[in-house]
């Protein structure tokens, strides 16, 4: 067996550890979960969730998907800093409660429209971070971040819900959930974005070069979600 197929094998297992054991941790809370919540507030939490994936599709462009394709790291720098660009304008607009109650017709969806700038950015942000974790080969990491990420939500889940925190908890723990793993990976990510004073290149013909991202791949993610 070649180096190669060594390596891959050996990432393979990485992560597919980490995503075994970030899936068993919500399937064995999950009797504690559902008898800490109602139906109703589990069911507002989908919607909710639904809508933050759905806007995070477009948030970042779909660059962060492009990360691993440059070869010159300049490059490659350059998007990722256009990227998190975009996603921080997502914490501009205002979200209006008032146009989610009239598609769901839920008040208490339409009284968390203001978590959802918020919730876009954060998710916007860590799919961003993983794919420049990808890019830097950093698999340990990635797997890490996943458990930490299921240990974190779920736990607080428990606790929020243990303390009567309801559809909040609920919100403010997947908040957290995803706010840790943006810390783990963010700490390397910066170190690595360091160019030693290398110029950028300019930033309009990268986003025409991966432009298929925003203009094809996000409608087949937007179909799916």
């Amino acid at each position: 067996m070649s180096d190669l197929h060594k390596k891959f094998g050996k990432n393979f297992l990485i992560l597919f550890t980490g995503n075994s054991v970030g899936q068993v941790i919500p399937f064995l809370l999950a009797p504690l979960i559902t008898r800490l919540y109602s139906p109703s507030e589990l069911g507002v939490q989908e919607n909710f969730l639904a809508i933050v994936s759905l806007v995070a599709i477009i948030a970042a462009g779909r660059f962060d998907l492009a990360l691993v394709l440059p070869g010159q790291k300049a490059e490659a720098v350059q998007l990722f800093r256009i990227t998190l660009i975009v996603s921080v304008l997502m914490l501009l607009p205002g979200f209006f409660p008032a146009s989610i109650d009239a598609v769901y017709h839920s008040k208490e969806l339409s009284d968390l429209a203001w978590f959802l700038g918020p919730s876009v950015f954060l998710v916007s942000v860590l799919s961003l971070l993983n794919n420049w974790t990808i890019r830097l080969g950093n698999y340990p990491l990635l797997t890490g971040n996943r458990i930490a990420q299921s240990l974190v939500q779920n736990g607080l889940y428990a606790i929020l819900g243990y303390a009567g925190w309801g559809i909040h908890g609920l919100i403010i723990a997947w908040m957290s959930g995803v706010l840790v793993p943006i810390l783990m990976l963010g700490i390397p990510a910066r170190k690595s974005l360091h160019l030693n004073a290398e110029p950028l290149p300019p930033g309009l013909p990268l986003i025409r070069r991966y432009r298929d991202f925003p203009l094809i791949n996000s409608l087949h993610a937007f179909t799916d979600i």
